[in-house]
């Protein structure tokens, strides 16, 4: 039973609350010695005990089923985004537009607003159908922001350098993300998306960045960087089969959550 007594959050608060020092707190073994907690009877123990054992290991199992799913992922990518025709990322992007911040001296522009806006710091999904804020036309008529079309790409290429998103509502954005007009008779943009924020393409962004405080990569760069791109079918086909992938890392880490969290509130109930 030790293990889950002082992994709890009573335990620790205790061990903070009667800490000492500055750049290192530290707490003393006498301290703790004289912390309290509820103890069930000896039979009752080796109950919770099995209980609280069994949850870990189920636990622990998933996690080396995540690890597996995590390196299927890898070979995938390097599977469907290292063997095929390779060319310039600029010869499936029609256009792109930068991004803008309104004035928030304005209050006209972002007063009613209804058009989402983002920065890089929460572009950190495959998806994005929100924006951090609300903009209004006017915002978008008198300043540098624009607005790029649902189904294409956002690109962080300054702070958030190399996050990439498909944008599931028209949406504007700061000077610190490109917007990619996505050629979709070309490129399948599931299958493209996938292909930017894979580990494959990610390594060849590095030498490229520029900055000392802050990293960011011109857009030129970027554009002439070299994508694998098979036929439009093998496009679709490949991002269906990483699709699934993905989806089963989703679940298996909300299933994990989901024990950590009851085990957790088990615990805590119990001492």
């Amino acid at each position: 039973m030790l293990p889950f007594i002082v992994n709890n959050d009573k335990f620790f608060d205790y061990a903070v609350k009667h800490s000492a020092g500055g750049l290192s707190p530290r707490v003393k073994f006498k301290d703790l010695a004289n912390y309290e907690f509820l103890l069930p009877p000896k039979a009752e123990q080796a109950r919770l005990a099995e209980l609280l054992w069994d949850m870990d290991e189920v636990i622990e199992k998933e996690k080396v089923v995540l690890e597996k799913l995590n390196s299927c992922l890898i070979a995938l990518e390097f599977l469907y985004f290292d063997n095929y025709k390779k060319v310039s990322l600029k010869q499936v992007v029609q256009k792109t537009i930068s991004g803008g911040t309104p004035s928030t001296k304005e209050k006209d522009f972002y007063k009613n607003g209804t058009i989402p806006w983002i920065t890089t710091k929460t572009l950190n999904e495959d998806y994005t159908f929100f924006g951090e804020k609300l903009i209004s036309n006017e915002a978008v008529q008198n300043s540098a922001a624009k607005i790029l079309p649902k189904g294409n790409i956002l690109a962080g290429t300054r702070v958030g350098v190399g996050k990439f998103s498909i944008n599931e509502v028209d949406i504007s954005f700061s000077q610190d993300i490109n917007g990619l007009f996505i050629e979709k008779s070309l490129a399948n943009v599931e299958y493209l998306l996938f292909q930017l924020n894979s580990k494959v393409f990610q390594k060849k962004l590095e030498p490229l960045l520029r900055g000392t405080t802050i990293k960011g990569i011109l857009k030129d760069d970027l554009l002439n960087l070299k994508i694998c791109l098979p036929k439009i079918k093998i496009q679709t086909e490949n991002a269906m089969v990483i699709t699934k992938n993905k989806k089963s890392i989703f679940n298996l880490i909300e299933k994990i959550t989901a024990s950590q969290s009851l085990q957790k509130s088990l615990i805590n109930q119990i001492f």
